[in-house]
């Protein structure tokens, strides 16, 4: 009330209106940093004032205070670190865990007894893994997440939340021309590197102050900087986890790599150099992605709230259509829509990176989905006595029993002359989180039901960031991408439960095909449709089919085309009835096991094929048939891929760099100057020609002619535009 006397009320008391203002008395000395003090939150219990409405008051103070200081007042600000301050008002209690109300020294202790049962670096086990992502804020503490005190909160009952919303309109306010301006208030949010996934995350999102921020010019070094901060973080826990003893487990001891000698110490500096610098990029990629996410979130319950109160109305109104299309977008709407393109314009991504970023997390995707169909078909059990049976009855007669050690008995006496153990805690083995993500992700593709909402720890969240990048960069890009971003994005949002897995509903195709007449069906044989995205494939199946170059997969092709028709499987129409009744059921079945590991060896794993489920005859030929190229065609692919200057290349970078003979028969085609992404084009017998596809080092031949149904899989017109190899030569 004392401070509010400076003001203009009009009975004459005060300076009138229009006057300047003289400045508060509070703005000399150590008042703001001492204001600023009692309003941290994120301090022990001991600093800071608990109860809702004083907070309320020592925020109409400070602004009272500041809104006269001139410069003075926002030096004072920054000094009390003003803008962490905001930020931790503005967030209360909405995210984070609750803190215990002890001594610092008992905090202290119970940190560090947690740190026994937590993994050293930074991972999804948070409270609220969905919007708490790891690597996109920065702490200075040992702590990956906010903290809270709950009886920091308790008048909100009663008082409201009336201080987290002074505190959103503090900086609004201040934004003004008559106060600090919109540039000074932009410098002031960058003091602090958490600024934007606060103003992101809170309800409602601060639009203004995150388009301030975004359309800042400074943005870009503001981002890089507090990337660099969070990259370093990390690499000082990853490679002190490599360098340093620890005797809990294996590691460089008792000869300890010691940095205070100078070649270790300049190699080890120079690794993490380029360590973070790598990790800079992926940073600065998550965090621009995280603030999309939750926009996003805020943008879907803005659309779910009105669409529900739009229902009301209608069911109330009388006489009111209820096809009558719903209202348009609300403000609130647009404005985060907006703040989407700004954060889209900021993405640190040149075109050509991002075929070769791509490329990588389709190589990810692969090797995820294909060890998650491993989580889920665990290998039967070695029985031991049947073993023993299977030698005969002379070496079976006993079986040997289980080694016990003093250990065990050790242990046991131990529990038992201690009865009062400590009460068990839980643990977060890594291992047994990602076998969890592995497992619910192998649910999407057997049952096409979405678990992850049951269970947060199988989400694949390392997904769900790449998967809100590329909507970043086609938002960026205006929706114009390339096919093979459109169908990584669709697999993303199908393995984040973003949408419905289709495995279930694409039976379309062999409807379509029933009694068409195409190309590669000869009518003889029925169709059939095989789901090969489901079936697991081992490392023993993996290893006879390497993938090193085309040659490889050339051969890989030839050997599954000849033992794909020596299967017991196919019979003439004539004698159908005479086979059928001598032939053996249990080798039927393991026939058709190998035939479906074929063609999930063929399409998995040799060739490059989008679509879930492939539909062929079922005759000795129907692969070859489908694929269109038999192994005639595969004989003469494989005298031009095995020429003498073919032969020794491996990369997709040495193809492409490769000084090929006048008159070769083979052309290459790059995506980006650094050679994620590579085709090569070859002649074959029946068949124009053949693409091979390289992918961060793995070779594929191109089966993904899906769109038209009439032509072969491996027709090859289409590979260009869908790789956008035509954008890449015109750069």
């Amino acid at each position: 009330k004392f401070d509010e006397r400076r003001f203009p009320v009009g009975d004459g008391s005060a300076p009138a209106e229009g006057e300047p203002v003289a400045a508060s008395l509070f703005s000399w000395g150590r008042t703001v940093i001492y204001i600023t003090c009692r309003l941290d939150l994120a301090s022990h219990h001991y600093l800071h004032e608990h109860r809702t409405p004083m907070r309320t008051h020592l925020w109409k103070l400070l602004l009272n205070v500041l809104s006269s200081a001139g410069e003075r007042g926002r030096r004072l600000f920054r000094l009390g670190e003003g803008m962490r301050v905001l930020c931790g008002a503005m967030r209360g209690n909405a995210w984070g865990s609750e803190r215990e109300e002890v001594t610092p020294d008992e905090e202290e202790d119970r940190e560090e007894e947690d740190e026994l049962y937590q993994p050293s670096q930074a991972t999804w086990s948070l409270r609220d893994p969905q919007f708490s992502w790891p690597h996109v804020e920065c702490f200075d503490d040992t702590h990956r997440e906010y903290r809270y005190y709950a009886m920091d909160f308790l008048d909100d009952k009663f008082y409201g939340s009336k201080d987290r919303m002074l505190a959103a309109a503090f900086l609004e306010c201040m934004s003004s021309d008559t106060m600090w301006g919109e540039e000074a208030v932009v410098e002031e949010m960058m003091q602090y590197q958490n600024t934007l996934q606060n103003l992101c995350r809170v309800r409602p999102p601060c639009v203004h102050l995150i388009r301030l921020l975004l359309g800042a010019p400074s943005f870009p070094q503001y981002l890089r900087a507090v990337a660099w901060r969070i990259a370093v973080g990390t690499a000082e826990v990853a490679v002190g986890a490599l360098c340093e003893p620890d005797a809990t487990c294996h590691s460089l001891f008792p000869m300890c790599y010691d940095p205070e000698r100078r070649e270790r110490g300049e190699a080890l500096a120079s690794f993490r150099e380029q360590w973070v610098a790598v990790e800079t990029k992926n940073v600065a990629l998550r965090m621009l992605a995280h603030a999309y996410h939750t926009l996003q979130a805020h943008l879907q319950e803005e659309r779910t709230l009105r669409e529900s109160e739009k229902k009301a109305e209608r069911n109330t109104a009388l006489g009111q259509s209820p096809e009558e299309p719903v209202d348009q977008a609300t403000q609130l709407e647009e404005e985060i829509t907006e703040c989407c393109r700004l954060l889209a314009s900021r993405v640190p991504v040149e075109a050509e990176e991002v075929s070769d970023m791509a490329a990588t997390v389709y190589m990810q995707v692969k090797d995820f989905t294909r060890r998650a169909l491993l989580a889920v078909n665990a290998l039967p059990s070695v029985s031991l006595d049947e073993r023993q049976k299977a030698r005969g009855v002379e070496n079976a007669r006993t079986v040997p029993p289980k080694p016990m050690f003093f250990g065990h008995y050790q242990q046991l006496i131990y529990n038992q002359s201690n009865p009062t153990q400590p009460a068990p805690r839980a643990m977060v083995p890594e291992y047994q989180t990602r076998l969890k993500c592995l497992q619910g992700t192998a649910d999407i593709f057997f049952t096409g039901e979405n678990r992850y909402l049951s269970d947060p720890s199988l989400y694949p969240y390392e997904f769900l960031v790449v998967l809100r990048i590329l909507q970043l960069i086609r938002l960026r890009e205006r929706g114009i991408v390339s096919p093979f971003l459109s169908e990584l994005e669709d697999t993303l949002e199908q393995l984040t439960g973003q949408r419905s897995s289709f495995v279930f509903s694409d039976s379309r195709e062999g409807v379509e095909l029933a009694g068409v007449e195409y190309s590669w069906r000869t009518g003889l044989a029925q169709l059939s449709t095989f789901r090969v995205a489901q079936v697991p494939l081992r490392r023993s199946d993996l290893r006879r089919f390497p993938r090193r170059s085309p040659l490889d997969v050339v051969d890989g092709l030839t050997s599954i085309f000849s033992e794909y028709q020596a299967l017991d499987l196919w019979e003439e129409e004539r004698d159908h009835a005479a086979q059928a009744s001598g032939r053996d059921a249990a080798a039927l079945e393991a026939c058709a096991v190998r035939r479906s590991v074929l063609l999930a060896l063929v399409f998995n794993h040799l060739c490059y094929f989008h679509p879930k489920m492939v539909t062929l005859e079922d005759s000795p030929l129907g692969l070859s048939l489908r694929l269109g190229v038999s192994l005639e065609g595969l004989a003469r692919a494989r005298a031009v891929v095995a020429a003498p200057h073919l032969a020794d290349l491996r990369s997709g970078a040495e193809f492409a760099s490769a000084e090929l003979p006048a008159g070769a028969e083979c052309h290459t085609f790059q995506g980006s100057p650094a050679g994620a992404v590579v085709a090569l084009q070859v002649p074959c017998g029946e068949a124009p020609r053949l693409t091979f596809v390289c992918m961060t080092g793995v070779w594929t031949l191109w089966a993904n002619c899906t769109k038209d149904a009439s032509q072969v899989l491996t027709e090859c017109s289409q590979v260009h535009k869908y790789f956008s190899f035509d954008a890449a030569e015109r750069d």
